[in-house]
Parts: structure tokens; sequence; C-alpha cells
């Protein structure tokens, strides 16, 4: 296993060092704005008199939100390198994308919450790095 497949290599199996605690709360910051667009998107989707019920863009705003959500859900587990950098490209993309479709659907409140969820996932990409040991 090299540098780049080893899960966060010098924390693997501690969980409750700083940096992953960190790292839990920045990617819920994520997650839970992201959950409470799902919900809006749900309720564009499914609700009656939104404008924009039963409509597949309104679908695919909740299933974005949703895998928003699962993404940001994922990235609180030690990963290894490569998946946390795909699965963050995705939820920079997911993020506002969704964020930028809820706002045309006129859902403003999912599009505040998608809005949320990426300033979460700046928190989180922007946390200290650790420093190699030598």
């Amino acid at each position: 296993m090299n540098e780049t497949d080893a899960p966060d290599a010098a924390l693997e199996g501690d969980m409750d060092h700083p940096l992953h605690r960190r790292t839990r709360l920045a990617y819920a910051l994520v997650a839970a704005p992201a959950a409470l667009g799902a919900i809006l998107g749900a309720f564009a989707y499914f609700g009656t008199e939104t404008g924009v019920d039963g409509t597949a863009g309104a679908l695919l705003a909740f299933l974005g939100a949703v895998a928003v959500a699962v993404a940001a859900l994922i990235c609180m587990a030690p990963l290894p390198r490569w998946l946390r950098i795909t699965l963050n490209v995705l939820l920079v993309v997911g993020s506002i994308l969704t964020g930028f479709a809820a706002w045309m659907l006129m859902q403003p409140l999912f599009a505040a919450a998608m809005a949320a969820s990426v300033l979460g996932l700046v928190a989180a990409l922007a946390r200290p790095r650790r420093r190699a040991s030598a």
C-alpha cells in the first residue's frame, strides 16, 4: 500500500484525533444543508402547487442534493487519498450545479441550502493539513 492508497495514513484507526474530528465536523457542515436541500427538493417535486411539481428538473435537483449529502457523509470516514480527492471534486461540482438548478427552478430556500453546503465544503477543504514527519 503506497502513500496515496492509505486512508489518512498518519491517523488511521484514530478517529478521536483532532484532525479527524475537524474533518467530520467540516463534512457535517456540507451534509446537513444538503440534507435540508434534499427535503426541500422532495417538497418541490412531490408537493402540489410548487410550480415545478412532478418535473424532471425538480427530480434531478432533489437527487443531486441527496447525492451531495451521501458523498459528504462518506467523506467523514477515513478514505484513501485518491477517493477523497475524487469525492471532493464531485462535491464541488454537485453542490454548485444543484444550487444553480434550484435557483432556476425558483426554489430560493433550496438554493440557499445548497449555497450553505458549498460554504461548508469550503470549510472542509480549507482545514489545516498535517505536516509530514521527518
